[in-house]
């Protein structure tokens, strides 16, 4: 892994991209990006792994409403900045059940988070199979 991750910041030009990377604390990093036009934020999967990862160490348990509390916290941060914002998610509530109760919450946050985003966003597309299905504010390509 240690690898793919040197390999992949290789790739990356840093004349053409800003890499961040903050593991849990979305809203620091958004206070501090109005220089920026476009702002690429991968992933709120992710994100939420982090956010149960660092709450499991000190023994909190996330819950559907901390999860739209994280995201409306940041969401109201980005509302007041002048840029682009392109939140990359994954879809995991269209496949089979989860058989045990962390993943079950897992899938549950995740699903919380993006339906929260997802309101809040202007323009919302789902891509799948290479293919971009719009569901909000999206026409055509742009």
């Amino acid at each position: 892994m240690d690898a793919r991750i040197k390999r992949h910041q290789a790739d990356r030009s840093p004349e053409l991209w800003t890499t961040i990377e903050e593991p849990v604390n979305l809203n620091k990093v958004f206070r501090t990006m109005g220089i920026y036009e476009v702002f690429l934020l991968d992933c709120i999967t992710l994100w939420v792994n982090n956010l149960m990862y660092e709450g499991n160490k000190i023994g909190k348990k996330y819950s559907e409403d901390n999860i739209t509390e994280k995201c409306r916290e940041w969401i109201a941060t980005v509302k007041n900045l002048d840029c682009t914002l392109i939140v990359v998610t994954n879809e995991v509530g269209m496949s089979v059940i989860p058989a045990d109760p962390e993943t079950r919450l897992y899938r549950d946050l995740i699903g919380r988070a993006n339906q929260v985003i997802a309101e809040a966003a202007d323009k919302v597309a789902l891509v799948a199979c290479g293919q971009t299905l719009y569901l909000k504010g999206c026409g055509e390509q742009q």
